[in-house]
Order: C-alpha cells, then structure tokens, then sequence
C-alpha cells in the first residue's frame, strides 16, 4: 500500500496553494470536508487498482465538489398575480 502513503494530508492540502485557495473561498470547514471526500474517494481508487492522484488533482476534485454544492436550485420567478387581479379600474 505505498500508494496510499504517497497522498497527501489534509492538512498539506489545506496550506498548499489550490487548497488555500478554496479556504479563501469557501470556508475552512466546508473546504475541508470537501478535500476529506476528494481523498477518501482517491483511497478507494488507489485500492482499486488506480495510480495515486497528485495533490492538484485532488484541489480540483475538492473544487468540483465545492461548485456543486454552492449551485443552487432556486430558479427567479415573476410573480404576476397582482397585475392579473388588481386592473386599476375601480
């Protein structure tokens, strides 16, 4: 398992430049439960047979995950109502 060993810490990530740079973004603790996912997800590769990820692969992952969870599903809206109801005539 000397590839698990060559991953990164999280706490390597954190004060690296990529990793610094979602903390400036995002938070410290959502940037790093997103790294914590992005290196759990790079083990589970690692142990399937996949070569280990380098630590900027790994930002970006973090950063893709941080992207999705910042989108979010609320879509603008007009809300017509009262023009439909109120006409001004009376």
């Amino acid at each position: 398992m000397q590839a698990l060993r060559a991953l990164p810490s999280v706490d390597r990530l954190l004060s690296s430049g990529p990793g610094a740079d979602l903390v400036d973004t995002h938070g410290r603790q959502a940037a790093t439960e997103a790294l914590r996912a992005a290196l759990d997800a790079a083990r589970a590769a690692v142990r399937g047979g996949a070569p280990a990820p380098d630590a900027a692969a790994i930002c970006a992952a973090a950063a893709e995950r941080l992207s999705a969870d910042a989108a979010t599903a609320l879509r603008p809206v007009l809300n017509l109502t009262g023009t439909i109801l109120h006409t001004n005539l009376g």
